[in-house]
């Protein structure tokens, strides 16, 4: 049982197994070319505006500029389409809500920047002074890296550790390889312990991990993160909640989720529950908050997370299609029905930040 170290490479697990892991709903997943050659069902609603990840080069011109850039960094703006020859292949024009080629985005950076925009900015303001030269800062669940990546520049003195586990193997930012400030280490998979000695982080922080987890799992990775965190450190977790209502069809859908993640030990509603969840596990809440972004009335963001959602149920096809009686087409096209009823009705979509402190006696 020793401790198990990433490489410096883009791809952080080659060796996880097949089989179907419990991602996280919003983690990003490789799309193969074939497979997307697959036209949506033009079920969804035309939007009114426009949104920022109409090209895939939005996302690419960020991660080429320089990376003082990145310590403002803020939603991508619009790039201008050009016509060329590229190997992203998105959405048939028939799909009318998303972006023509959205199949081709990194939901990881999509997700990052809409969060960020959500919460007005990467953490809570009662963590923001625990960021002083030298701290040491973990992301447990690092998916793509673009939290670290965008913290490490605004914190060039601070030390960064992702932490990738086997339920979030994902493809690393290249850019955030090479940066002086970060490092990535495994969670062992024999002792589900993350590879860092008690006491010596600053800031623990996580990001809609609950769902890649059964529920002891998760309570796990919570214990591993008060037992790294020294005397007085803070850890900040932000995760979502489908709370989307409205029609027959949407709640029928998000309760059969619940059922089915339910009889696999996961928890849909957890983030409901963040705060008793940290109390329990030893640590003293500093701040909490809840917000919600509507699919139709926010706008760019609203669209941003519904591109986010609708990719996010799509990729779980493995998973929730057969347990509905659905083949793959049937299920797709019953995901784009709930998240077109969702942008008619202007659901939304709950997300809850919590930060808790280790107490200074520990």
């Amino acid at each position: 049982m020793g401790i198990v170290q990433s490489k410096r490479k883009t791809r952080l697990s080659e060796d996880v197994s097949d089989k179907i892991n419990h991602r996280s709903m919003f983690a990003e997943k490789p799309i193969p070319i074939a497979a997307s050659k697959r036209g949506h069902h033009s079920t969804l609603p035309r939007s009114t505006g426009k949104s920022t990840l109409q090209h895939p080069s939005a996302h690419t011109a960020l991660l080429n500029r320089s990376v003082p850039a990145l310590s403002t960094i803020s939603l991508p703006p619009k790039p201008k389409r050009e016509d060329t020859n590229t190997t992203y292949i998105g959405l048939e024009s028939s799909s009318r809500f998303l972006p023509d080629d959205w199949d081709s985005q990194d939901r990881g950076l999509t997700l990052h920047f809409g969060v960020k925009r959500l919460f007005d900015g990467n953490v809570m303001p009662a963590v923001l002074s625990w960021f002083n030269d030298n701290a040491r800062v973990v992301d447990i669940g690092c998916l793509n890296g673009a939290w670290l990546m965008d913290m490490a520049v605004q914190y060039p003195k601070c030390q960064f550790v992702g932490i990738e586990t086997e339920q979030s193997p994902s493809t690393v930012i290249p850019q955030v390889l090479s940066m002086h400030n970060v490092r990535f280490e495994s969670v062992d998979s024999e002792t589900r312990r993350i590879p860092l000695a008690d006491a010596s982080v600053d800031i623990c922080h996580m990001r809609a991990q609950s769902l890649n987890f059964e529920q002891r799992p998760w309570l796990n990775l919570l214990s591993e993160a008060y037992r790294i965190l020294k005397p007085g450190g803070v850890v900040q977790i932000t995760d979502f909640h489908f709370a989307m209502t409205g029609t027959v069809l949407v709640e029928s859908f998000i309760d059969t989720v619940r059922n089915i993640l339910n009889a696999m030990g996961m928890d849909l509603d957890s983030a409901l529950k963040l705060d008793s969840i940290i109390v329990q596990r030893g640590f003293n809440i500093v701040e909490s908050k809840r917000t919600k972004v509507h699919f139709a009335s926010h706008g760019q963001l609203g669209e941003d997370f519904m591109a986010a959602t609708l990719s996010a149920f799509e990729n779980a096809h493995e998973l929730l299609a057969p347990k509905m009686g659905l083949d793959e087409d049937e299920y797709r096209q019953r995901v784009e029905m709930v998240c077109a009823q969702c942008v008619q009705q202007d659901a939304h979509l709950d997300w809850y930040a919590v930060v808790g402190r280790k107490p200074i006696s520990s």
